[in-house]
């Protein structure tokens, strides 16, 4: 059953200028399968603000429907409203607990353009700590446009649009889990209406491979798997997407890697103070390379690939470093610390064994030095940058043996030094997604474990404990994945796309759910 409430009225009055204040008509929509996540609200918290500074706030109970006024709020750009709710007494005002419901809006452009008196504004309101299913502003539940899921792709938040790009990936065979086929097909997914739009295909079938946001809006997606001669490999090719453009002919662009050669399994990191490049390092590359392991005959002496190429964005060009990486792998993280640095962690290397060292590369000096070794080694593990001299890494596929297990180990390197006693996740998982969010925790969520079934939590600092802990998240995904999508959208709230269910019958995702951050 669909539930929205109009909750108020705001008076949005330009400082300093002779113009009609802007009546904002906000309602508050709850996700179509958390019917009653409104139900016993009683005071409403509602918050303006232009990504830096709040303009204004106010305290409403849920019966107000009077206008309230918001006095001279300035118009400009990245205007957001955020929306928090109480149950009970428990009124912001005089209790600090944690909010039963959250929302945000994406940030907004208001003018005395804006074209009209009054502003029709819906804010997706769900439990706190939670996820909802995608839900369309008519209030019906959204799945993503391929009809066959997906798994194994991309997912981008384009700020000039507003909206997310979901590329390629694969799909189950419903007759043989152990097979699957490749995906051409590219959709937008718009957060203000809550629904998925098909983009032309690409004409080439990709999955596994990177993506990476560039400077002017498009989008460089490298290598990963797809078909050449008829047969699944590694490609050794990118495209350059542009979300603009409506026809196939100008909305990609194609070229071929530097190297020569495929890349699967590799990292694309985009150097923030030279926003036209992107590092793109290690990999797999030929066969024994598949989308779920890599073989010790892929990693034998001679075959293993240790090569960074760097796309530039202003030329089209990709072109062989001067330098590689000391420690080939594939299956590794990378993420960008600030000052031209990146660090490489994990992985599997030489020989398809366990790779323990860390590299730290330093474009702008065009070295690449050991910092650190990892008590565990992981491969197909999550790594989210906490500051300019340290990430996390969490999770992960782990050797013992012939075998892989899971882990659930968290690590930080700071400054080329690790930090192991950092905590252990309620849950084991690989092929997961880790998302910082705005107040500093990060959110895992999916991958697969042994019991299978939906997981997610969240891993924050806790300054009266010194340190971080770890809790699920009160509302897991509906739907268990791994080799899922996340994204984080300036409302704080997180996509997450497709996947593969971890538990039989194994079959790819379509659906999508929305992760409502404290």
């Amino acid at each position: 059953m669909r539930q929205r409430f109009f909750l108020f009225s705001v008076l949005l009055t330009m400082i300093g200028a002779c113009a009609n204040p802007i009546k904002v008509n906000v309602s508050l929509q709850a996700p179509c399968d958390q019917p009653s996540a409104l139900s016993g609200v009683s005071t409403y918290r509602v918050v303006v603000n232009d990504g830096e500074t709040v303009l204004s706030e106010g305290q409403f109970s849920s019966d107000e429907h009077s206008g309230a006024a918001f006095d001279q709020l300035a118009f400009g750009e990245n205007i957001q409203v955020s929306v928090e709710g109480w149950q009970g007494p428990n009124t912001p005002a005089t209790v600090a607990t944690p909010s039963a419901v959250v929302g945000r809006t994406l940030p907004m452009n208001l003018t005395t353009e804006s074209g009209a008196d009054d502003l029709e504004l819906k804010v997706l309101t769900g439990t706190t700590n939670s996820f909802g299913t995608v839900t369309s502003d008519e209030g019906a539940c959204q799945t993503i446009a391929d009809v066959n899921g997906r798994h194994g792709h991309t997912s981008t938040y384009l700020p000039a649009l507003n909206k997310v790009l979901l590329v390629g990936g694969a799909v189950v065979d419903p007759s043989n889990a152990a097979s699957e086929a490749f995906l051409s097909s590219v959709e937008l997914f718009d957060p203000l209406t809550g629904t998925f739009e098909k983009m032309p295909a690409m004409g080439q079938v990709r999955a596994y491979h990177t993506a990476t946001l560039l400077d002017d809006g498009t989008v460089l997606v490298v290598g990963g798997f797809g078909n050449v001669n008829g047969i699944q490999q590694p490609l050794g090719s990118w495209v350059r997407i542009d979300p603009t453009q409506t026809e196939a002919a100008t909305a990609y662009t194609f070229g071929a890697m530097a190297s020569g050669q495929g890349r699967a399994h590799h990292t694309a990191t985009r150097l923030e103070p030279l926003p036209s490049l992107v590092v793109i390092a290690g990999g797999c590359v030929d066969s024994g390379c598949t989308p779920n392991s890599v073989s010790a005959s892929a990693m034998a002496s001679g075959r293993e690939f240790n090569s960074i190429e760097v796309f530039d964005a202003t030329t089209n060009m990709v072109t062989v470093a001067s330098v590689a990486l000391q420690h080939p792998r594939s299956m590794h993280a990378a993420s960008y610390l600030g000052s031209g640095f990146i660090l490489f962690t994990g992985g599997v290397g030489v020989g398809g064994v366990a790779e323990c060292n860390v590299e730290l590369f330093n474009y702008s000096a065009s070295t690449i030095v050991d910092s650190g070794v990892l008590p565990e080694c992981p491969h197909l593990h999550q790594q989210v940058t906490l500051s300019d001299d340290s990430a996390m890494l969490v999770g992960g596929e782990i050797f013992s043996g012939n075998a892989t297990s899971e882990s659930n180990r968290v690590y930080i390197w700071r400054n080329g030094s690790i930090e192991t006693n950092v905590i252990t996740m309620v849950t084991a998982r690989s092929k997961h997604q880790a998302v910082l969010l705005d107040n500093g925790s990060i959110m895992v969520v999916g991958g697969m474990r042994v019991a299978g079934g939906a997981v997610a939590e969240l891993i924050s600092y806790e300054a009266a404990v010194g340190g971080y802990t770890v809790s699920s998240v009160v509302l897991p995904p509906a739907q268990s994945r791994d080799w899922l999508s996340a994204v984080k959208l300036p409302s704080n709230q997180v996509l997450i796309t497709g996947g593969i269910t971890a538990v039989d019958p194994i079959t790819t995702v379509r659906s999508a759910e929305i992760f409502f951050g404290p």
